[in-house]
């Protein structure tokens, strides 16, 4: 099955977001994803829980673990305050080119890509601008933008018919975030950013630039934030028209003057903007009297997690966070985010080691069900390029919430051995005998379990 695409490995150092992989011969199988009943409401898995609003880790813990997390992956994770300042050509050089051009035969807008397309990015990231000494600068995101892999808003495709599943795309960041500029397009349309959990290209008219480090620094670490605790958070521009799209787990400074009952009228923030040479500047703007918001994160439960999960329910897939939406990665960082922790963007990066690890690879299946009666909802499930967050057992079945694009019908074999593609493309409830693509169950595929816990 391939719970969320098949993802070719041409970007070395980054994990594909959410794929699948393709073998072994079909088995038995009629689970579907649910849809309908108590099982879609929080509260039937809350309910189950013998501390539900007990504390797992404290804020301190937490800042702790994120420490752990930048320690182990510290080209994955980054603490922006500790970056040097500048970069050498080769340190420089070795990030612009970490990712390879497809060798496969790929398309855009319905069209095979040539060898031209490549070209003219190959010129776009602009090399020949990269001296001896590369000093970096400061800024944050003024709307959501995209992170590509290469300086192209062109997406590229495995199939000519294909429009979901950009390979281009890596993430979505939402507005206000603090960025790292490495590098710029010789165009100058493109900046090369490092943001502190991926690295890729965003439109330069996305990012406004920090005066210094200090404003930067000042702003980043403000005290009185607002958290994003709603699937999305929409704040009107200034006669704009537009609304700037916050996800889950978003923090927004505070002006001035709020106060820990403000929600009754509506919060002040103090939001990024870009002047027209793309120099920093901040306004305040309002949030709703009824947006999902609050002061701070919230409190890390067991409870609050499957709370904030249920909150994507019936969400479309959005690849790389197209479509304003989240892919099964993204999801799992936007409900962790919301207490403040901090963990890579991609699936298979989200399974290091951190937190109390159980590893269910090439285990049979009784021996995987005896493994997970040790896990404690909340926890993350991992496979091959997929991951869910756990919700329990019911009548001798594990139950996940997971952002899913696709399983494998077992009523349709094809001729190679492999499952035909049950298109789901949203946040779905389902139990783990989902079949993939290859045949097997997502319960036999699973490689790790793991609770975030110090």
């Amino acid at each position: 099955m391939n719970c969320d695409r098949l993802r070719i490995n041409f970007i070395p150092i980054l994990a594909a977001l959410c794929i699948a992989v393709l073998s072994s011969l079909p088995i038995a199988s009629c689970s579907a994803p649910v849809s309908d009943g108590a099982m879609l409401k929080p509260a039937y898995w809350t309910g189950k829980l013998s501390t539900p609003n007990a504390i797992i880790m404290s804020e301190k813990q937490i800042q702790s673990y994120n420490r752990a997390i930048q320690t182990a992956m510290p080209d994955t994770v980054v603490d922006l305050e500790k970056y040097p300042q500048t970069l050498s050509k080769k340190q420089l050089m070795t990030l612009l080119t970490a990712a390879s051009f497809p060798k496969e035969k790929m398309y855009s807008g319905g069209t095979p890509v040539g060898e031209s397309f490549y070209n003219e990015l190959r010129t776009q990231i602009n090399f020949a601008a990269i001296k001896d000494s590369n000093p970096i600068r400061y800024g944050f995101t003024v709307t959501r933008a995209n992170l590509r892999t290469f300086p192209t808003g062109k997406g590229v495709f495995e199939s000519a018919e294909d429009r979901e599943f950009d390979l281009f795309q890596e993430t979505a960041v939402d507005p206000a975030v603090p960025v790292i500029v490495l590098h710029q397009s010789l165009r100058k349309d493109w900046f090369y950013v490092q943001t502190g959990n991926y690295r890729g290209w965003i439109p330069a008219n996305h990012l406004a630039i920090a005066a210094n480090r200090r404003e930067w620094l000042d702003y980043m670490n403000s005290s009185r934030y607002l958290v994003v605790t709603g699937n999305q958070l929409l704040i009107r521009g200034n006669g704009s028209g537009q609304s700037m799209v916050f996800e889950m787990g978003a923090k927004l400074p505070l002006a001035q003057g709020n106060s820990n009952d403000q929600k009754k009228k509506g919060f002040t923030v103090l939001l990024p903007a870009r002047n027209q040479y793309g120099k920093l500047y901040f306004t305040r703007l309002e949030t709703s009297t009824d947006a999902d918001v609050r002061i701070g994160y919230l409190p890390y439960t067991q409870a609050n997690m499957i709370k904030q999960a249920f909150k994507f329910y019936g969400q479309p897939y959005g690849w790389g966070g197209l479509h304003d939406s989240v892919d099964c990665s993204s999801l799992i960082m936007n409900v962790y985010r919301s207490f403040g922790i901090m963990l890579p963007r991609n699936a298979d990066q989200q399974e290091v080691e951190i937190g109390k690890v159980i590893r269910l690879e090439n285990m049979d299946y009784g021996s995987i069900e005896k493994k997970l009666l040790l896990v404690q909802p909340g926890a993350t499930l991992h496979m091959d390029g997929h991951v869910m967050l756990y919700l329990g057992r019911d009548q001798g079945k594990f139950y996940v919430i997971h952002s899913l694009a696709s399983y494998g019908d077992v009523n349709r074999p094809n001729d190679n051995g492999t499952l035909a593609r049950v298109a789901v493309m949203k946040v779905v409830v389902s139990d783990l005998d989902l079949t993939r693509r290859n045949g097997k169950t997502f319960l036999e595929s699973l490689t790790t379990a793991k609770n975030v816990v110090q």
